[in-house]
């Protein structure tokens, strides 16, 4: 089993998921690896919070939701800041042609606490160069 850090991570994170057991999960493992955590069970909802919040350096969303799937919640990010890496959460199995045009990465469900923290460090890491 491999151990991480707890406490070490800085960024400020937006995760977008209508299941709220998911979206409590996620933002726990994300605090305790040291993020501040935003999240929204209604897409439209993190939209408008991107307008008037602190400023977002990475986004988790759900592709499959009733009020606006993943795709369409991406495109309207880029509408509103086209430098926010936008990752998709996915239980479903994507080659990276089905993914890769509105995301920036692909995260698979489920994921494990490491898997989270690597994720974010991959697009902290490219923002800072």
């Amino acid at each position: 089993m491999q151990e991480f850090e707890p406490g070490v991570g800085s960024g400020n994170i937006l995760l977008v998921d209508d299941e709220s057991t998911v979206l409590e999960t996620s933002s726990m493992m994300l605090e305790l690896l040291g993020f501040s955590v935003t999240g929204h069970t209604s897409p439209q909802s993190a939209l408008d919070s991107l307008k008037d919040c602190t400023p977002i350096d990475v986004i988790f969303t759900d592709l499959d939701m009733p009020e606006m799937n993943g795709r369409e919640f991406a495109n309207a990010v880029r509408a509103i800041s086209a430098d926010i890496p936008v990752i998709v959460v996915s239980g479903y199995v994507l080659d990276e042609e089905d993914w890769k045009p509105d995301f920036d990465g692909i995260l698979m469900k489920p994921f494990r606490v490491q898997d989270l923290k690597d994720k974010v460090d991959e697009f902290l890491a490219k923002k800072d160069h």
